[in-house]
Protein backbone atom coordinates (compact mmCIF):
# COMPACT_ATOMS: atom_id res chain seq x y z
CA UNK A 1 0.00 0.00 0.00
CA UNK A 2 1.45 3.59 -1.05
CA UNK A 3 2.69 5.54 2.11
CA UNK A 4 0.87 9.49 1.65
CA UNK A 5 3.33 12.02 2.99
CA UNK A 6 3.35 13.28 6.04
CA UNK A 7 2.64 17.31 6.99
CA UNK A 8 6.01 19.05 5.57
CA UNK A 9 6.93 16.25 3.46
CA UNK A 10 7.25 16.70 -0.41
CA UNK A 11 5.45 13.57 -2.50
CA UNK A 12 8.74 11.44 -4.44
CA UNK A 13 8.73 12.79 -7.44
CA UNK A 14 6.76 11.21 -10.40
CA UNK A 15 8.83 8.53 -12.57
CA UNK A 16 10.43 9.89 -15.61
CA UNK A 17 8.23 8.92 -18.63
CA UNK A 18 10.22 6.49 -21.18
CA UNK A 19 12.54 7.40 -23.38
CA UNK A 20 11.18 7.77 -27.18
CA UNK A 21 13.23 5.37 -29.44
CA UNK A 22 14.37 7.65 -32.34
CA UNK A 23 13.13 6.91 -36.33
CA UNK A 24 10.00 7.24 -38.25
CA UNK A 25 7.19 7.34 -36.39
CA UNK A 26 4.13 5.64 -38.27
CA UNK A 27 0.75 7.40 -36.97
CA UNK A 28 -1.85 5.14 -35.23
CA UNK A 29 -4.04 5.77 -38.69
CA UNK A 30 -1.20 4.24 -40.53
CA UNK A 31 -0.92 1.48 -38.22
CA UNK A 32 -5.08 1.07 -38.06
CA UNK A 33 -6.09 1.35 -41.68
CA UNK A 34 -3.08 -0.78 -42.34
CA UNK A 35 -4.10 -3.64 -40.52
CA UNK A 36 -7.61 -3.18 -41.94
CA UNK A 37 -6.24 -2.93 -45.63
CA UNK A 38 -4.07 -6.03 -45.03
CA UNK A 39 -7.59 -8.35 -43.45
CA UNK A 40 -9.06 -7.54 -46.88
CA UNK A 41 -6.64 -9.98 -48.24
CA UNK A 42 -8.37 -12.66 -46.22
CA UNK A 43 -12.09 -11.54 -45.91
CA UNK A 44 -14.52 -9.75 -48.27
CA UNK A 45 -15.55 -6.89 -45.01
CA UNK A 46 -12.23 -5.77 -45.39
CA UNK A 47 -12.98 -2.78 -47.60
CA UNK A 48 -15.73 -1.03 -45.38
CA UNK A 49 -13.69 -1.51 -42.16
CA UNK A 50 -10.71 0.21 -43.95
CA UNK A 51 -12.32 2.92 -45.24
CA UNK A 52 -13.84 3.95 -41.70
CA UNK A 53 -10.64 3.24 -39.34
CA UNK A 54 -9.18 6.68 -38.45
CA UNK A 55 -7.95 8.52 -35.06
CA UNK A 56 -10.44 7.57 -32.78
CA UNK A 57 -12.99 6.31 -34.86
CA UNK A 58 -12.25 2.46 -34.90
CA UNK A 59 -14.36 0.44 -37.47
CA UNK A 60 -17.76 2.14 -37.52
CA UNK A 61 -19.05 0.68 -40.92
CA UNK A 62 -22.37 -1.26 -41.21
CA UNK A 63 -21.36 -4.97 -41.74
CA UNK A 64 -21.19 -5.12 -46.01
CA UNK A 65 -24.30 -6.59 -47.80
CA UNK A 66 -23.55 -10.01 -48.92
CA UNK A 67 -23.06 -9.25 -52.15
CA UNK A 68 -20.42 -6.87 -51.76
CA UNK A 69 -17.16 -7.23 -53.25
CA UNK A 70 -13.20 -6.49 -52.30
CA UNK A 71 -12.06 -3.54 -54.37
CA UNK A 72 -9.03 -5.39 -56.12
CA UNK A 73 -7.32 -2.31 -56.16
CA UNK A 74 -7.32 -1.94 -51.79
CA UNK A 75 -6.11 -5.74 -51.76
CA UNK A 76 -3.17 -4.73 -54.39
CA UNK A 77 -2.47 -1.43 -52.13
CA UNK A 78 -2.49 -3.33 -48.79
CA UNK A 79 -0.44 -5.67 -49.74
CA UNK A 80 2.29 -3.03 -51.43
CA UNK A 81 1.95 -1.19 -48.00
CA UNK A 82 2.47 -4.41 -45.96
CA UNK A 83 5.87 -5.00 -47.86
CA UNK A 84 6.76 -0.99 -47.63
CA UNK A 85 4.47 1.13 -45.39
CA UNK A 86 6.34 4.06 -46.72
CA UNK A 87 5.35 3.18 -50.27
CA UNK A 88 4.76 6.99 -51.46
CA UNK A 89 2.77 5.95 -54.60
CA UNK A 90 0.38 3.16 -52.61
CA UNK A 91 -0.19 5.95 -50.02
CA UNK A 92 -0.96 8.56 -52.76
CA UNK A 93 -3.43 6.58 -54.24
CA UNK A 94 -4.97 4.93 -50.70
CA UNK A 95 -5.51 9.01 -49.43
CA UNK A 96 -6.70 9.35 -52.79
CA UNK A 97 -9.78 6.85 -52.43
CA UNK A 98 -9.91 8.28 -48.97
CA UNK A 99 -10.90 11.65 -50.19
CA UNK A 100 -13.08 10.79 -53.18
CA UNK A 101 -15.48 9.40 -50.27
CA UNK A 102 -15.56 12.37 -48.04
CA UNK A 103 -13.18 10.64 -45.21
CA UNK A 104 -10.99 13.93 -45.23
CA UNK A 105 -9.71 12.81 -41.91
CA UNK A 106 -8.10 9.61 -43.03
CA UNK A 107 -6.86 11.16 -46.43
CA UNK A 108 -5.27 14.23 -44.37
CA UNK A 109 -3.60 11.96 -42.14
CA UNK A 110 -2.06 10.12 -45.39
CA UNK A 111 -0.98 13.18 -47.42
CA UNK A 112 0.67 13.99 -44.25
CA UNK A 113 2.57 11.04 -43.83
CA UNK A 114 3.87 11.01 -47.52
CA UNK A 115 5.01 14.27 -46.41
CA UNK A 116 7.29 13.00 -43.84
CA UNK A 117 8.64 10.34 -46.36
CA UNK A 118 8.92 13.12 -49.28
CA UNK A 119 9.09 17.01 -47.75
CA UNK A 120 8.23 18.44 -51.52
CA UNK A 121 5.85 16.06 -52.63
CA UNK A 122 3.75 18.37 -55.22
CA UNK A 123 0.84 15.77 -55.44
CA UNK A 124 0.43 15.21 -51.50
CA UNK A 125 1.09 19.38 -51.44
CA UNK A 126 -1.96 19.97 -54.10
CA UNK A 127 -4.36 17.29 -52.19
CA UNK A 128 -3.69 18.72 -48.53
CA UNK A 129 -5.40 21.67 -50.38
CA UNK A 130 -8.30 19.75 -52.08
CA UNK A 131 -9.17 18.66 -48.37
CA UNK A 132 -8.95 21.75 -47.04
CA UNK A 133 -11.28 23.15 -50.10
CA UNK A 134 -13.50 20.28 -49.15
CA UNK A 135 -13.96 21.50 -45.72
CA UNK A 136 -14.30 25.47 -46.36
CA UNK A 137 -10.78 26.58 -45.58
CA UNK A 138 -10.48 28.19 -48.66
CA UNK A 139 -7.42 30.85 -47.86
CA UNK A 140 -5.81 27.47 -46.52
CA UNK A 141 -6.38 25.50 -49.69
CA UNK A 142 -5.00 28.66 -51.54
CA UNK A 143 -1.93 28.46 -49.62
CA UNK A 144 -1.08 24.54 -49.90
CA UNK A 145 -2.02 25.02 -54.15
CA UNK A 146 1.28 28.18 -53.35
CA UNK A 147 2.99 25.73 -51.99
CA UNK A 148 2.95 23.01 -54.56
CA UNK A 149 3.45 25.88 -57.66
CA UNK A 150 6.38 27.16 -55.63
CA UNK A 151 8.37 23.69 -56.02
CA UNK A 152 6.72 23.02 -59.79
CA UNK A 153 5.37 25.73 -61.21
CA UNK A 154 3.73 23.47 -63.81
CA UNK A 155 2.32 21.49 -62.00
CA UNK A 156 -1.15 20.62 -63.52
CA UNK A 157 -3.24 19.85 -60.92
CA UNK A 158 -2.33 22.65 -58.28
CA UNK A 159 -3.14 25.11 -61.34
CA UNK A 160 -6.56 23.78 -62.29
CA UNK A 161 -7.17 23.39 -58.62
CA UNK A 162 -6.10 26.87 -57.58
CA UNK A 163 -7.48 28.45 -60.86
CA UNK A 164 -11.35 26.56 -59.87
CA UNK A 165 -11.13 27.90 -56.04
CA UNK A 166 -10.25 30.91 -57.01
CA UNK A 167 -12.66 32.05 -59.53
CA UNK A 168 -15.86 29.58 -57.50
CA UNK A 169 -14.95 29.08 -53.73
CA UNK A 170 -13.19 32.67 -53.25
CA UNK A 171 -15.29 34.06 -55.84
CA UNK A 172 -12.67 35.93 -57.31
CA UNK A 173 -12.72 35.21 -60.61
CA UNK A 174 -10.60 37.72 -62.33
CA UNK A 175 -7.56 36.43 -59.91
CA UNK A 176 -8.18 33.05 -62.33
CA UNK A 177 -7.41 34.03 -65.11
CA UNK A 178 -3.46 34.86 -65.36
CA UNK A 179 -3.70 30.62 -63.51
CA UNK A 180 -5.86 29.23 -66.20
CA UNK A 181 -3.65 31.09 -68.73
CA UNK A 182 -0.74 29.35 -67.02
CA UNK A 183 -2.66 25.99 -67.20
CA UNK A 184 -3.06 26.48 -70.93
CA UNK A 185 0.64 26.99 -71.70
CA UNK A 186 1.08 23.60 -70.20
CA UNK A 187 -1.70 21.21 -71.45
CA UNK A 188 -1.59 19.95 -74.51
CA UNK A 189 -3.39 22.02 -76.70
CA UNK A 190 -6.50 20.54 -78.40
CA UNK A 191 -7.45 18.35 -75.90
CA UNK A 192 -10.57 18.01 -73.72
CA UNK A 193 -9.01 19.76 -70.83
CA UNK A 194 -7.56 22.39 -72.26
CA UNK A 195 -10.89 22.91 -74.01
CA UNK A 196 -12.40 23.16 -70.38
CA UNK A 197 -10.36 25.44 -69.04
CA UNK A 198 -10.43 28.07 -72.44
CA UNK A 199 -13.93 27.93 -71.48
CA UNK A 200 -13.90 28.40 -68.03
CA UNK A 201 -10.94 31.04 -68.75
CA UNK A 202 -13.39 33.01 -71.11
CA UNK A 203 -15.79 33.16 -67.87
CA UNK A 204 -13.13 34.37 -65.58
CA UNK A 205 -12.18 37.47 -68.01
CA UNK A 206 -16.25 38.22 -67.90
CA UNK A 207 -15.73 37.84 -63.82
CA UNK A 208 -18.16 34.63 -63.58
CA UNK A 209 -17.89 31.72 -61.49
CA UNK A 210 -17.29 28.67 -64.12
CA UNK A 211 -20.20 27.03 -65.31
CA UNK A 212 -22.60 30.01 -65.32
CA UNK A 213 -26.18 29.82 -65.39
CA UNK A 214 -26.87 30.14 -69.40
CA UNK A 215 -29.21 32.86 -70.60
CA UNK A 216 -33.24 32.36 -69.81
CA UNK A 217 -34.69 30.03 -72.79
CA UNK A 218 -37.26 32.28 -74.93
CA UNK A 219 -41.01 32.03 -73.61
CA UNK A 220 -42.63 28.69 -74.56
CA UNK A 221 -39.19 26.57 -74.80
CA UNK A 222 -38.98 23.69 -73.05
CA UNK A 223 -35.74 22.38 -71.83
CA UNK A 224 -35.52 18.66 -71.36
CA UNK A 225 -35.37 17.15 -68.18
CA UNK A 226 -32.32 14.95 -67.19
CA UNK A 227 -33.27 11.43 -66.56
CA UNK A 228 -32.10 10.88 -62.64
CA UNK A 229 -34.65 9.17 -61.57
CA UNK A 230 -36.52 6.43 -62.10
CA UNK A 231 -33.85 4.08 -63.22
CA UNK A 232 -33.71 0.22 -63.94
CA UNK A 233 -31.72 -2.53 -64.06
CA UNK A 234 -28.02 -1.80 -65.24
CA UNK A 235 -28.75 1.83 -65.45
CA UNK A 236 -29.79 1.54 -61.91
CA UNK A 237 -27.09 0.01 -60.57
CA UNK A 238 -24.43 2.42 -62.43
CA UNK A 239 -25.56 5.35 -61.22
CA UNK A 240 -24.64 3.95 -57.80
CA UNK A 241 -21.25 2.85 -59.16
CA UNK A 242 -20.89 6.42 -60.20
CA UNK A 243 -21.15 7.26 -56.81
CA UNK A 244 -18.96 5.11 -55.51
CA UNK A 245 -16.35 5.64 -57.77
CA UNK A 246 -15.95 9.04 -57.06
CA UNK A 247 -17.08 10.67 -60.44
CA UNK A 248 -19.49 13.44 -59.04
CA UNK A 249 -15.67 15.24 -57.03
CA UNK A 250 -15.20 16.28 -61.03
CA UNK A 251 -17.80 16.29 -63.10
CA UNK A 252 -21.55 18.05 -62.78
CA UNK A 253 -25.28 16.43 -63.59
CA UNK A 254 -27.73 19.14 -63.76
CA UNK A 255 -25.83 21.72 -61.80
CA UNK A 256 -24.56 18.98 -58.37
CA UNK A 257 -21.09 17.77 -58.83
CA UNK A 258 -17.30 19.01 -59.83
CA UNK A 259 -16.46 21.19 -62.62
CA UNK A 260 -12.69 19.90 -63.08
CA UNK A 261 -13.98 17.37 -65.86
CA UNK A 262 -16.92 17.95 -68.79
CA UNK A 263 -20.11 18.76 -67.56
CA UNK A 264 -22.27 15.31 -67.99
CA UNK A 265 -25.87 16.46 -68.15
CA UNK A 266 -26.38 15.68 -72.05
CA UNK A 267 -23.58 12.97 -72.04
CA UNK A 268 -26.22 10.38 -73.79
CA UNK A 269 -26.77 12.61 -76.35
CA UNK A 270 -23.48 13.40 -77.99
CA UNK A 271 -23.50 11.32 -81.24
CA UNK A 272 -20.75 8.78 -81.73
CA UNK A 273 -20.44 7.94 -78.28
CA UNK A 274 -21.83 4.40 -77.78
CA UNK A 275 -21.59 1.69 -75.13
CA UNK A 276 -18.58 0.47 -76.20
CA UNK A 277 -17.31 4.08 -76.41
CA UNK A 278 -18.28 4.62 -72.59
CA UNK A 279 -16.57 1.74 -71.40
CA UNK A 280 -13.32 2.41 -73.33
CA UNK A 281 -13.44 5.54 -71.64
CA UNK A 282 -14.17 4.48 -68.15
CA UNK A 283 -10.93 1.78 -69.04
CA UNK A 284 -8.69 4.42 -70.05
CA UNK A 285 -9.58 8.03 -71.00
CA UNK A 286 -6.59 8.81 -73.00
CA UNK A 287 -7.21 6.40 -75.72
CA UNK A 288 -10.63 7.72 -76.84
CA UNK A 289 -9.70 11.53 -75.64
CA UNK A 290 -6.20 12.01 -76.27
CA UNK A 291 -4.50 14.27 -72.99
CA UNK A 292 -7.40 13.57 -70.95
CA UNK A 293 -6.24 13.81 -67.49
CA UNK A 294 -9.31 12.03 -66.08
CA UNK A 295 -7.39 8.76 -64.12
CA UNK A 296 -9.55 5.30 -65.00
CA UNK A 297 -11.81 3.87 -63.11
CA UNK A 298 -9.63 1.40 -61.12
CA UNK A 299 -10.92 -1.82 -59.18
CA UNK A 300 -14.13 -2.26 -60.88
CA UNK A 301 -14.90 -5.34 -62.80
CA UNK A 302 -15.87 -5.14 -66.64
CA UNK A 303 -19.59 -5.43 -65.36
CA UNK A 304 -19.61 -2.41 -63.11
CA UNK A 305 -17.96 -0.43 -66.12
CA UNK A 306 -20.58 -1.77 -68.20
CA UNK A 307 -23.60 -0.52 -65.94
CA UNK A 308 -21.71 3.14 -65.24
CA UNK A 309 -21.53 3.24 -68.91
CA UNK A 310 -25.12 2.71 -69.04
CA UNK A 311 -25.92 5.42 -66.43
CA UNK A 312 -24.07 8.01 -68.57
CA UNK A 313 -26.09 6.77 -71.96
CA UNK A 314 -29.77 7.35 -69.77
CA UNK A 315 -28.37 10.98 -69.12
CA UNK A 316 -29.96 12.67 -72.16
Amino acid sequence: MKRKPRGGEKPPPAPEPAARRPGVTVPPLLLALGAAIFLMVGFAGGYMVAVNVGPERGAQAPAPEASAQVNPELVVLGERLRQNPNDVQALLRLAHLHLDQGQNDVARGMYQHVLQIEARNVEAITHLGNVAAAEGQVDEALRRYDEALAIDPKYLHALWDKAITLQDRKGNPRAAVPVWEAFLKVIPAGSADARNAQAMLAEARQGRPTGAAPPAPEAGAREPAVQTAGLQGPAAQGRALYERLGCPRCHAIAGRGGGIGPDLTRAGAKPGRDLAWHIRHLKDPASVVPGSIMPPAQGASDAELRAVAEYVLSLK
